[in-house]
């Protein structure tokens, strides 16, 4: 990620690859956690799947939260599409939904640059997610 994150500053652009795993993330998450309401997050990546889980607090109450999503390249941009949210083993409002779709995406436009890098494919594969696409020359 350290390359990609030199390419965004550069002045001409660059076809990268970013290879982000799932320790990577975690521990990512890890040390962002604390200032949250997402509690004990962790991610996951299967073949095509990303899986989120964690402790929200929703409406004063603290829930076991499990988000099942795709990513899809578009724009320049990944997106997050939410399959499935789950509260335990209970389907989640259509409020928690939206509200986990847009904290996810926020959390994808962070990963990316917010835009600095313009993703072509995106690709997730067991413990893996691969984005291609192009950095720096002003984006």
């Amino acid at each position: 990620m350290q390359y990609v994150e030199q390419a965004m500053r550069g002045s001409q652009p660059v076809q990268v690859q970013m290879i982000v795993t799932e320790s990577e993330l975690n521990a990512l998450l890890a040390r962002e956690s604390g200032s949250g309401d997402v509690r004990n997050p962790r991610v996951y990546f299967g073949n095509g799947t990303v899986v989120t889980t964690g402790q929200v607090t929703w409406q004063n109450r603290e829930l076991w939260v499990t988000v099942r999503a795709h990513p899809v390249a578009s724009g320049g941009r990944v997106e997050l599409v939410v399959d499935k949210v789950s509260v335990g083993r209970m389907p989640a409002p259509a409020a928690m939904r939206e509200q986990v779709g847009r904290r996810l995406n926020e959390g994808m436009s962070r990963l990316t640059g917010r835009g600095r890098l313009h993703v072509q494919s995106v690709q997730i594969t067991a413990g893996r997610m691969t984005l291609t696409g192009q950095a720096g020359g002003g984006r």
